[in-house]
């Protein structure tokens, strides 16, 4: 499946390069989305020994 697909994308440079802004797309969405719940944690957990919902207990 992947040889041809690699084939086609390489013979035409419009399809190569949709691939790759998708590829770029995904990367970033991923990132975006740890950094979200980096943040979202962060603000959540303002202080280890005081929190509402303290699912670990330390």
């Amino acid at each position: 499946m992947s040889g041809s697909v690699n084939m086609d994308m390489f013979g035409t440079p419009l399809q190569k390069l949709f691939s790759l802004m998708q590829l770029t797309l995904v990367i970033a969405g991923l990132m975006g989305l740890v950094l979200l719940l980096w943040l979202l944690f962060r603000a959540l957990m303002p202080k280890k020994g005081q929190t509402k919902r303290g699912r670990k207990g330390k």
